[in-house]
């Protein structure tokens, strides 16, 4: 009976040399458990304690060098070994920060997974009295000191990655800025300076689609899925502002155009009473004709502007931002003022020809009168 509870000693200690330490604990706390059973059912069958001492004491030592062999092992791939542990990639106050905090997590690592594997020799127990006793296997730490500095340093070397990867993604989150629309209004003037930002956004965002919605370093899955997120966020932002920077400078340039026909009109409107203010107005017309280059240079502009709206409406924008500016009401007031511009110097030839009139008139109504006079 005796060597059949040997054999069966022996093939459970054999199969604790092929489980590991990190992944498969719970097979070996059953393994001990079910070892220190047979050791009680062998006592039950007559044997007494005291007279399994050496036996036990047997299995310790062959259980000692399951362990050893194990730990080794274990020393090697502990920190990839380790059960996974969800992290996460976010940007907070314009910053990539991990969640928890970086500090934490390395805290966590040595005090949570490391230190107790490293450290169960020492409080690891067996199947006899002798290892009960706390450091009956703390010579398997002493046999492994190199081993236990190599996962140290492999532990270091892990949180490097995990430092360096906010850095991998530094180049997709904008540092934030106070006035995000004065500073696009500051930094674009030309109808390409948009169409090339709106382009290169585009791509941008087509290539951060692309970007992994999580990162495996070490025992660790980092969830990028908050950090995509913001960067989606920015880029939104982003073109929202650059639409509404884009229709903005279109309005401004709308209203100094509205600026100009409303005074030109008023300056052609303008009735002569005398032959020198024909000459003011004739003078004041030039200079009208002065600026219609700029005056037409604005409406070209804004013509490109509206077709670079109607380009991103098509492929869909926030209501209004993406909305070409109105200018029918000043198309046709322009089309009114080129109109009344060009018959301005027939006007005032009739203007002066009806003040000659006048002043004929006036001269031979004198002159009547004169006669009249010098009559009596």
């Amino acid at each position: 009976m005796l060597k059949t509870w040997h054999k069966v000693a022996g093939d459970k200690v054999i199969a604790l040399m092929g489980y590991d330490l990190v992944s498969a604990k719970n097979k070996w706390a059953a393994g001990i458990k079910e070892l220190r059973e047979l050791f009680i059912r062998v006592e039950q069958d007559g044997f007494t304690l005291q007279s399994q001492a050496v036996w036990r004491l047997h299995w310790d030592h062959q259980i000692h060098k399951a362990l050893a062999y194990q730990y080794r092992c274990s020393l090697e791939s502990v920190n990839d070994d380790l059960a996974q542990i969800d992290i996460s990639l976010a940007v907070k106050q314009g910053r990539l920060q991990f969640e928890p905090p970086l500090e934490e997590i390395h805290a966590a690592h040595y005090k949570n997974q490391l230190r107790p594997l490293l450290a169960i020799p020492l409080n690891f127990k067996g199947v006899s009295e002798a290892s009960e006793r706390p450091g009956f296997f703390k010579r398997i730490m002493e046999a492994n000191v190199s081993g236990i500095a190599k996962a140290y340093a492999a532990a270091e070397r892990i949180f490097g990655q995990l430092q360096a990867e906010p850095t991998k993604w530094a180049g997709w989150v904008a540092t934030e800025v106070d006035d995000l629309a004065q500073l696009v209004d500051e930094q674009l003037h030309e109808v390409a300076d948009w169409d090339n930002n709106l382009k290169a956004l585009k791509t941008s965002a087509r290539d951060a689609e692309k970007l992994p919605n999580e990162v495996h370093i070490g025992c660790y899955t980092i969830n990028t899925q908050p950090v995509k997120a913001a960067i989606e966020r920015q880029m939104k932002e982003l073109r929202e502002e650059l639409l509404a920077s884009l229709r903005r400078k279109a309005m401004s340039e709308k209203s100094e155009v509205e600026a100009f026909v409303s005074d030109a009109k008023a300056t052609l409107d303008k009735a002569a009473t005398s032959i020198e203010e024909i000459g003011t107005a004739r003078q004041a017309a030039k200079t009208l004709v002065s600026s219609l280059p700029h005056i037409m240079d604005c409406r070209r502009r804004i013509d490109e502007k509206n077709r670079l709206l109607k380009s991103v409406a098509a492929v869909g924008s926030v209501a209004g931002l993406g909305q070409p500016v109105d200018m029918a009401d000043v198309d046709n007031a322009w089309d009114a003022f080129t109109a009344q511009l060009q018959q301005h110097d027939t006007h005032l030839d009739e203007q002066k020809n009806q003040l000659q009139g006048q002043l004929a008139r006036q001269v031979r109504n004198d002159d009547y009168l004169a006669s009249l006079f010098g009559s009596e």
